[in-house]
């Protein structure tokens, strides 16, 4: 029997795994410029948090109309909407309806729970004089500016308040 040698050094041998993973063809230089892109980008962005920078306000309104709030969870999974300065009931949610309302109580329940807050003080629905309706958590504060959620939305907490709030014509001027 003859014996093979072995291949000389260097020289690839047969039985040896080949690497068929593709090349990476972008230039070095492009990575470089792009890491020190992104790393200036969020070191500017921290900065300007930092500084208390731009932040996006609402013009300057007064307050036309408001009502404090309080959500109460049924045995049957409604919620009752109460006026939290006489107790009466103003709307009950059915159980799988005002999908938005709901929503929007969630999170801010998840917040006040965040805090360790309970649900006994009630939150503000407030219609602004330019047409904003915004909905605020006095125990958190957490204010919902409510016309970033569409018109739709908007109308849902616009009749828990009383008098025309909820009325087409009101409700034209909160669209953004």
């Amino acid at each position: 029997m003859a014996t093979q040698a072995p291949p000389a050094s260097g020289a690839p041998r047969d039985d040896a795994p080949q690497n068929d993973a593709p090349h990476n063809d972008v230039p070095r230089g492009a990575l470089i410029a792009a890491g020190i892109l992104v790393a200036f980008s969020i070191a500017l962005a921290g900065a300007t948090r930092l500084q208390g920078g731009h932040t996006i306000a609402p013009p300057a309104a007064e307050t036309v109309e408001s009502r404090a709030l309080i959500f109460q969870d049924r045995t049957d999974r409604g919620i009752a909407v109460l006026d939290a300065a006489s107790g009466e009931v103003i709307a009950d949610l059915a159980p799988g309806t005002h999908g938005f309302v709901r929503g929007m109580l969630r999170g801010l329940s998840r917040d006040r729970y965040v805090h360790g807050v309970g649900a006994e003080i009630p939150f503000t629905l407030t219609r602004w004089s330019d047409g904003r309706y915004s909905l605020s958590d006095p125990a958190t504060g957490s204010v919902l500016h409510l016309a970033a959620y569409g018109f739709a939305n908007v109308h849902e907490f616009a009749t828990f308040l009383p008098g025309p709030a909820g009325s087409t014509a009101q409700m034209k001027e909160a669209r953004p």
